[in-house]
């Protein structure tokens, strides 16, 4: 791994110990796997291979992680085949529970499968450790009419949508338990929240949130699904609240221009916000207009974080995060959000 470090001495402290990661003791463990089906003679991708991609990435991320039994399983795909992806899911899981997102054509990455534009691809992320509470929630979102996309609504029909969705929002954030007292929060969304969609409901999800919780999250298209109890689900968003005791940090950078250097900057402020404990997950979410320079994005999470590092995020058509070190979430398009996630270290405990 050392010779994937160019330029990081910030960094040079804690990197030797990323190549075990997943059995690094067990606050916080995660492990990610990626998988792109075959296509067929005719260029199609049948529902067999779908299902073997699921199942192939699921079984990859879960052998990565050597520190107990997952707690959750989450996937991001853009293959389309709802049902032979679950079915491959569930498969491999072995038990776990999984949900997820299928973008309707944005692209998901790990860290073992950075996207190829236009390339369908699955990456899954195994979740856990004992200083961890995951609670994933699904709320139906309502149906935009007046109007082939939200975008297009005008007038009064776009004031009754923004407030339906807030209301949605609101539903969701009061759909989960109460974690403990003094736990470290952070809610990740996903859905069928194309911009401006993801700005309303995010409204709803921060109105009355506590103070303790971090919101990231990005959309897929309107008419992509979710995954939840083993079906999916058409026009839904995704909540997945993380809590426990582990450190977070979060950050991000809006109007991609300088890519490398902008997801520099961000991964820095991020990672000095997790104080001494070891970081152990990166969630990215980056625009479709960041879905640029791959190869520069790709370099610079290996440069930063490290090849083994687990990264899982996708780009997406409408984000959610915190672009400063303010508790403020910004929810609109063409942002860049990273959270990191770290158990807290002995002296933090």
């Amino acid at each position: 791994m050392a010779s994937t470090m160019r330029s990081n001495v910030w960094l040079s402290s804690v990197l030797s110990v990323f190549a075990s990661h997943a059995a690094l003791g067990a606050g916080v463990c995660a492990s990610v796997g990626n998988a792109v089906p075959v296509k067929d003679g005719r260029g199609k991708i049948t529902d067999g291979a779908a299902r073997d991609a699921a199942a192939a990435a699921v079984r990859q991320c879960v052998s990565g992680y050597a520190t107990g039994r997952p707690r959750l399983i989450v996937v991001i795909e853009n293959i389309r085949r709802t049902r032979a992806i679950a079915e491959g899911v569930r498969a491999a899981a072995g038990g776990v529970p999984f949900c997820g997102v299928n973008t309707a054509g944005y692209a998901s990455l790990s860290s073992r499968g950075f996207p190829s534009k236009d390339v369908p691809a699955i990456s899954a992320l195994a979740i856990g450790g004992d200083a961890l509470d995951v609670q994933v929630k699904r709320v139906e979102l309502p149906k935009i009419t007046g109007a082939e996309y939200a975008w297009a609504l005008k007038g009064e029909a776009m004031y009754r949508a923004a407030a339906e969705h807030a209301r949605a929002g609101r539903e969701l954030l009061q759909s989960f338990d109460r974690p403990r007292d003094g736990a470290s929060q952070l809610l990740v969304v996903l859905g069928t929240l194309h911009n401006p969609r993801q700005t309303w409901f995010a409204v709803g999800v921060t109105a009355n949130a506590p103070k303790e919780l971090h919101v990231i999250g990005g959309a897929g298209a309107d008419f992509g699904s979710v995954y939840h109890e083993g079906a999916s689900h058409s026009n839904s968003a995704l909540g997945i609240l993380i809590s426990g005791e582990f450190s977070i940090g979060v950050a991000g950078e809006e109007n991609a221009r300088d890519i490398p250097r902008q997801l520099a900057g961000v991964m820095k402020r991020a990672w000095s916000q997790v104080g001494s404990g070891t970081p152990r997950l990166a969630l990215y979410f980056g625009c479709a207009s960041w879905h640029r320079q791959l190869d520069a994005q790709r370099e610079t999470f290996a440069d930063r974080l490290g090849e083994t590092f687990p990264l899982f995020g996708q780009f997406c058509g409408g984000e959610i995060g915190r672009l400063d070190r303010g508790r403020k979430v910004t929810a609109k398009a063409n942002l860049a959000v990273l959270a990191i996630l770290a158990p807290l270290s002995a002296r933090e405990r």
